[in-house]
């Protein structure tokens, strides 16, 4: 169920996670990007979801960018600003990469937290 109606439940749960996983465009962007006359793209973010983020860190929870498109320098700079160490561009397989991360930092499903904004996520 992706929304949990009782919340001391959902507050337990919240409790257990050890890594929050999300998209970096339609997550920390509105999903808009501007296009100069050449072609050049720049996004654009929200500075409070970096703020969720850094909560998040400083709470002992670790954060990482999984994102399905090319890296760009928008999003690599943000990574490097909110302090990240996993950043993942051009992911093809999602779940493949948070099962990788599982396995490196030895924990389970019920530790994991991600958002997405793609139909496939």
């Amino acid at each position: 169920m992706a929304f949990e109606k009782n919340l001391e439940k959902a507050k337990e749960k919240a409790k257990k996670v050890k890594l929050f996983a999300h998209d970096v465009h339609g997550v920390l962007t509105p999903n808009t990007f501007f296009c100069d006359i050449e072609g050049k793209r720049k996004y654009s973010f929200w500075h409070m979801d970096g703020f969720g983020d850094l909560s998040l860190t400083a709470n002992g929870i670790q954060i990482a960018f999984l994102d399905t498109t090319s890296i760009d320098g928008e999003g690599l700079y943000r990574a490097r600003e909110l302090k990240l160490d996993k950043f993942y561009y051009k992911v093809q397989n999602k779940v493949a990469k948070i099962e990788e991360l599982k396995k490196d930092l030895g924990i389970g499903d019920e530790n994991i937290g991600y958002i997405g904004c793609e139909v496939t996520d």
